[in-house]
């Protein structure tokens, strides 16, 4: 006949027998394939009656459908005896049985003696268990011994055991933690851990150390790193200053406590402090409320279960923060538009990280953070208008206070100020131009990120002939500001056009938009995609044909010439590289643009020339090349040091002056309410606040 797959063979040699209360079985053996079950022996009362059970070879796979329920997974393959004495009476038991390369979970654990025996009272078990592990380089350690005692019967006390690790692999509690950890690696070594108490509730007490331990929280897919002690007492894991590292080596400490019920319905009550701490790397997805990567200053508090966690954090943004919330742009949530928190110097650096788990569906979980924004941080918000496009990065200051859950609510309140930062604008993929923020920007929450109300301003800041629009009598280069001002709603802001000459007198200013409506949105857009395509005014009036069929010409030879200076752009990286042509006219010849610029530390460090751009008489009077160079060194945000030398041919419109003026200074910036407030001291100022 066949019983679970293996075949019991009776012949002339198979006796089995039963009289009363007395069983006799010689050589009955359960076979499949190499694997052997063989009972041989009597059953009785009598103690001198005894029955053994051989195992040759047996599989241990045969138990995982018992076992998974509580999600382990054995192999190996068993082989000796078990004896019984007295088996229906006060029974007898021993065990010699080895394991042959143990392993749960699919994780070895090496070779195993598993010796239990009741020979010296039936109510009280002596337990041997050992694991031998050998690796590759011969070396041999016993991650597991179990020594001691169990007391089936007892009502107070079952165990009387002490437990020993040593280098205990971490990857076999994989599944155990799947709910919100993964990829656990290291070793886990303990002398003399204590297990008393009953079998529906253990006691057990002593202390783990952890070694080269790793993890990964699944919320937030970031792995920290430890080798620390961890105190075991009852029912409790306690955490004082359990030390984690991120793959940065930035540190968190976290004390408190993880409480279970046999290892089931785990209770978290812990409190992290960080100085910088990556808190998240994750990537985009459709369920997503946050995503990205996220470093921090922080204090937190993590309280609840596994079904209900509320995390509360007061932290600080830190470099190479990467914090991405997607905001829709006009109708879609699943559209590209998002704010993103990140480092300024990573912005061009783009880094690829693996999508966390998503927490399961019935976790309450509750996030409730007060962040300060830091200059270290940026802003980041994708924008699309029409044929224009843009990118723009912020940095700046602030307070926000955030409130996320996992039933799809996520709230923003504060005010962001902004310090400096840049807009990358393209329009119908023919420019591609970075605009420099102003200071003074804001950006303002006010509950559902949706509903964020900016305002800010951008600069390009170019060089320019107003002849085409003024005469030739104009045609000396002047420095020309295109604006790109954003305000409304994040979700839409609308972007408006203006044109500034910082260093031009006022009557020129004011002459120059008698003939340039600013309130016309088609002539500033007109006149700002001039300046940006060709570094030329826009002017609709053309004399003949010929004038016309020049203009497209050299329209063409500097977009061409364009393209190359972002070849070589691209090619240089130790310093910010800018190039563009200026085509000529019949009055002003061609112009060549070079801007180099550099940050080292507090120093920021500019130089521009120009190579051309002059009529004849200028160029037979002087040298077509102009230069300007500046080095500024910043103190703190309203203290500045700088030198400079400057081309006066860039500053005026009509008047003849020296070709340069060199020079160094000191800026101080301070903001006060009103006029009468500069001649107040500091402790006046806050009487009148209060």
């Amino acid at each position: 006949m066949e019983i679970y797959g293996r075949h019991i063979k009776i012949n002339n040699e198979n006796i089995l027998s039963y009289n009363g209360n007395k069983l006799a079985i010689l050589n009955l053996s359960l076979n499949r394939l190499k694997e052997s079950i063989v009972i041989n022996g009597i059953a009785s009362q009598s103690s001198e009656d005894k029955m053994e059970v051989d195992f040759k070879n047996v599989d241990l796979q045969f138990l995982n459908p018992f076992l998974k329920d509580v999600d382990v997974e054995v192999a190996g393959k068993i082989n000796r005896n078990i004896t019984f004495q007295s088996l229906f009476a006060k029974p007898f038991f021993t065990s010699n049985l080895i394991i042959d390369s143990l392993s749960i979970n699919n994780n070895l654990l090496g070779f195993t003696e598993l010796n239990v025996s009741n020979n010296l009272n039936f109510d009280e078990f002596m337990v041997d268990v050992r694991v031998l592990y050998k690796g590759n380089e011969g070396i041999q350690n016993t991650p597991l011994a179990i020594r001691g005692f169990i007391y089936p019967e007892s009502k107070k006390n079952n165990f009387n055991l002490n437990l020993s690790l040593q280098n205990f692999n971490l990857k076999v509690i994989d599944k155990f933690i799947s709910s919100f950890a993964s990829e656990p690696q290291g070793f886990i070594s303990g002398d003399n851990i204590k297990i008393r108490g009953t079998f529906k509730q253990p006691d057990i007490r002593g202390e783990l150390i952890c070694k080269d331990g790793a993890l990964k929280i699944n919320m937030i897919n970031t792995k920290y790193f430890f080798t620390d002690t961890m105190k075991i007492d009852n029912n409790k894991f306690i955490l004082d200053n359990f030390l984690l590292t991120d793959a940065q080596n930035n540190k968190l400490n976290i004390v408190g406590t993880i409480t279970h019920d046999k290892f089931e319905d785990f209770y978290l009550n812990l409190q992290a402090n960080a100085e910088k701490i990556k808190i998240l790397n994750t990537n985009a997805s459709s369920d997503q409320m946050y995503y990205g990567q996220a470093y921090a200053s922080a204090q937190a508090s993590i309280l609840g279960d596994l079904s209900t966690l509320d995390i509360f954090v007061k932290a600080k943004t830190e470099k190479g923060t990467k914090l991405v919330i997607p905001i829709s742009s006009k109708t879609s949530v699943s559209n590209n538009s998002f704010i993103k928190f990140t480092s300024l110097n990573n912005t061009l650096k783009d880094s690829t990280v693996q999508l966390a788990k998503t927490p399961q569906k019935d976790m309450n979980l509750n996030v409730r953070v007060d962040l300060e924004v830091t200059p270290d941080a940026i802003i980041s918000i994708p924008m699309n208008f029409s044929q224009i496009g843009g990118s723009l990065l912020a940095s700046g200051k602030g307070d926000l206070k955030i409130d996320i859950n996992n039933k799809g609510d996520f709230n923003m309140y504060g005010l962001v100020n902004i310090d400096n930062g840049t807009f990358g604008m393209s329009i119908i993929n023919l420019i591609d131009k970075t605009f420099v923020l102003e200071e003074g920007g804001t950006i303002q929450f006010n509950g559902n990120p949706t509903n964020a109300y900016i305002d800010v301003a951008a600069v390009y800041k170019t060089k320019a002939s107003l002849a085409p629009i003024l005469g030739d009598k104009y045609s000396k280069q002047v420095d020309v500001n295109s604006v790109i001002l954003l305000s409304g709603n994040l979700m839409n802001p609308l972007p408006k056009f203006d044109i500034k000459l910082p260093n031009t007198d006022q009557q020129t200013v004011d002459e120059l938009f008698m003939h340039i409506d600013r309130n016309d949105e088609k002539q500033m857009i007109e006149q700002t995609v001039s300046l940006l395509l060709s570094r030329q005014f826009y002017t609709s009036v053309v004399e003949n044909n010929t004038q016309s069929s020049t203009n497209l010409s050299s329209s063409a030879f500097g977009l061409a010439f364009g393209q190359m200076a972002g070849i070589v752009t691209n090619m240089i990286t130790f310093v910010d590289v800018g190039v563009n042509y200026t085509p000529g006219t019949e009055a002003v010849s061609d112009q060549f643009d070079v801007n180099l610029s550099k940050s080292i530390g507090k120093w920021e460090i500019e130089f521009n020339s120009v190579f051309g751009g002059k009529t004849q008489q200028q160029a037979q009077a002087t040298s077509s090349f102009i230069g300007d160079i500046k080095a500024e060194y910043k103190f703190t945000d309203a203290f500045r040091f700088k030198v400079f030398n400057k081309s006066n041919a860039n500053d005026f419109t009509k008047y003849n002056v020296s070709p340069y003026t060199q020079g160094l200074g000191i800026t101080y910036k301070k903001e006060y309410e009103s006029f009468a407030d500069i001649f107040k001291s500091k402790k006046q100022r806050s009487k009148v606040l209060k």
